[in-house]
């Protein structure tokens, strides 16, 4: 009979656990995912500006370097 009166308590507390469980689960995902997505954003931004110091340099050969370099017959 204890068990009957005590199991509604069980399971709440049960389900609290998961419920906390899972939100600590889905606020990892979130921070790791925002983690994520600044180390992208940041490679980007290196990405472009070294894009932007390499192409002047690309240029100064005087042709196209696509097909050959911009070599003529």
């Amino acid at each position: 009979m204890a068990q009957e009166i005590l199991k509604p308590f069980i399971l709440d507390e049960t389900g609290k656990e998961l419920t906390a469980a899972i939100q600590t689960f889905d606020t990892n995902c979130t921070t790791n995912t925002e983690s994520i997505v600044t180390a992208l954003q940041k490679i980007a931004e290196q990405l472009a500006a070294l894009n932007k110091t390499l192409t002047p340099k690309n240029d100064t050969t005087g042709g196209s370097t696509a097909g050959g370099g911009g070599v003529t017959e």
